[in-house]
């Protein structure tokens, strides 16, 4: 089968499985979907959605990836430097900041920028003077005061002023956690000496892949993250609607060591001392994350594996017998 076919037949597959096998069992929150990697998290959170089914994934708490969070950054990126037009645009154009108290529309602000600053071409002042021009009453009242005082103001202090100015935390109730953990981020920028709004931006470019909220407890939506973010974990059942991507791929890079030097070279044949220790070294690699994904569950597994097209190696025979023996001596595992 195609990659596409088998996608779409895993597809069918999950979703018969959740809607007529699982879900009349078992509740969503205790349901996990584990994946090897982003893009595989991405694609089985479309589906479920698309299904009406409630689902929440590693990026769902992440705060680099909630939008009112990333145009409060793009605040601070422009009063840092005023010149950014992409940080300016994404503040004016905001609808859940700027535009609700400036008395300008989203479509007004669109024919705005496309009649007067992209007709200027590439020799235009900033936009945000251009702005400044156009709409005088909205920058005076709501951008004006923060652009004054961008040099005199602590990141933290900025922040707090904007949460409270343009009412976010009223506005946005439900979106208020995302917003106090970025204060507290802010504060502790703060304490560690990072006070200004460029420190504190490379503060934010440094951690914000891993500030996230915790989960909240008793929430009962289908979980999807990645293996490795699972380790540690139990839930009642899981899925691994991927397994089957699991196919051997040669190592693409060895280490070489050549006269004192540490190189890295493309893996071949041709180098059999690096590059046979670099197979074994993938492939317990993977068997290792395959012990994680495996032990995840508490009442039962769900793999979905295919029969390869051609005849498996000599690890994928002794995969085949390890599923074997685990199907026959546990009917808690199911292989799709």
């Amino acid at each position: 089968d195609t990659a596409d076919e088998v996608r779409a037949l895993v597809r069918e597959r999950l979703r018969t499985l959740l809607v007529e096998v699982l879900l009349p069992l078992w509740r969503f929150g205790d349901i996990a979907v584990l994946v090897r990697t982003g893009p595989e998290g991405a694609l089985a959170a479309e589906w479920l959605a698309g299904w009406g089914l409630p689902v929440v994934t590693e990026n769902s708490f992440l705060l680099a990836a909630h939008p009112l969070v990333n145009r409060l950054i793009s605040f601070l990126a422009f009063l840092d430097y005023p010149p950014d037009d992409l940080a300016f645009w994404e503040v004016a154009s905001a609808p859940d900041i700027f535009l609700p108290d400036s008395d300008l529309s989203a479509e007004t602000l669109t024919d705005w920028l496309a009649r007067t600053a992209l007709a200027q071409g590439n020799n235009r002042p900033p936009l945000f003077q251009l702005f400044r021009a156009a709409f005088p009453e909205a920058w005076s009242v709501w951008l004006a005061p923060f652009h004054s005082g961008a040099g005199l103001m602590s990141a933290y202090d900025t922040l707090r002023e904007a949460i409270n100015r343009f009412a976010l935390l009223t506005r946005h109730s439900d979106q208020s956690p995302f917003l106090l953990r970025l204060l507290e981020i802010a504060h502790l920028a703060e304490t560690r000496g990072h006070s200004s709004l460029a420190a504190f931006l490379a503060f934010w470019r440094s951690c914000r892949d891993n500030e996230q909220l915790p989960l909240p407890e008793g929430m009962n939506a289908i979980r999807i993250m990645t293996v490795h973010k699972a380790k540690g974990l139990e839930f009642p059942v899981v899925i691994l609607p991927f397994q089957h991507q699991g196919k051997y791929r040669d190592p693409e890079l060895v280490h070489v060591r050549r006269e004192g030097l540490d190189l890295l070279a493309r893996a071949g044949k041709e180098l059999p001392e690096l590059y046979y220790p670099a197979c074994i070294t993938d492939e317990l690699e993977r068997l290792n994350l395959l012990y994680v994904a495996w032990t995840r569950p508490v009442y039962a597994l769900h793999a979905f594996i295919t029969r390869p097209s051609r005849a498996p190696s000599p690890l994928q025979r002794g995969l085949n017998v390890l599923i074997a023996a685990v199907l026959w001596g546990s009917s808690g595992v199911c292989a799709q």
